[in-house]
C-alpha cells in the first residue's frame, strides 16, 4: 500500500481536494473525532468510491498521520474531560453520556499517542503526549509534528517524547486556530 501524504481528518469526516486525490495511490484513512466517542478508523478508496470501517481505535481522535516506512497510522486521543466548567450531576447521566457531554471541560484525562499497525491491524498505545488537533509526519527526521491552538509540537518516534517548538501565528480569524490540517511538503510545514 502506498500512501503519499498524511490523512486529512475532520470530526465530521474526510475531505480531499482534486489535487491531493490525483496523487493518492491507495486508500485514505480517517478517524472520528468526537470527544468521548468510540474511536472508529475507516478507509476511503478514491478509485472505487468505497468507504469501509477498518477497525475500532483505542479512542477517538482529531489528529492522524501516516508513516510509510512502518505502515502505521499515528493518532492522538481527543480531549476527554473528567470535570466540567458546569456541574452536570443533577442530570443523572450515564457514564457514556457524561463522556461525550458537549460542555467545556475543566480537567482532562491525559492525552495519549497511539498507532494502528496496518500490517497486523493492531492498535497500540505508546505514551502520554500533549493535546493535539493536527498531526503531520516528516520522513527526513522520523518525527511527527502536531499542534493544538497556536502551539506547535514535535514528537520523536524513537523516544516518544513531545517537545514544544513554539507558537504559530498568521491566523486571519480566531476560528482558524481550531480547524484545518498540517502537511509537510519538501520539508516545509504547511
Amino acid at each position: 500500500m502506498n500512501l503519499l501524504f498524511s490523512t486529512v481528518i475532520l470530526a465530521v469526516g474526510v475531505i480531499t481536494s482534486p489535487i491531493v486525490n490525483a496523487n493518492c495511490y491507495g486508500k485514505l484513512y480517517g478517524i472520528n473525532g468526537g470527544r468521548g466517542d468510540v474511536g472508529i478508523v475507516f478507509s476511503l478508496d478514491e478509485t472505487t468510491k468505497q468507504a469501509d470501517i477498518h477497525s475500532q481505535a483505542l479512542y477517538s481522535s482529531a489528529a492522524m498521520a501516516y508513516v510509510e516506512s512502518t505502515n502505521r497510522l499515528y493518532y492522538v486521543s481527543a480531549p476527554r474531560p473528567t470535570e466540567y466548567q458546569l456541574d452536570p450531576s443533577a442530570l443523572n447521566l450515564t457514564p457514556e453520556q457524561l463522556a461525550s457531554l458537549p460542555i467545556k471541560g475543566k480537567k482532562f484525562k491525559y492525552s495519549r499517542l497511539a498507532y494502528l499497525d496496518l500490517n497486523t491491524n493492531e492498535h497500540k498505545q505508546i505514551s502520554r503526549t500533549k493535546n493535539m488537533y493536527r498531526l503531520a509526519y516528516d520522513s527526513t527526521t522520523n518525527k511527527l509534528f502536531g499542534s493544538s491552538n497556536n502551539k506547535l509540537y514535535e514528537i520523536n518516534l524513537e523516544t516518544h517524547t513531545t517537545t514544544l517548538l513554539g507558537t504559530m501565528s498568521g491566523y486571519t480569524q480566531s476560528s482558524e486556530i481550531w480547524r484545518g490540517d498540517m502537511v509537510l511538503i519538501k520539508v516545509k510545514l504547511i
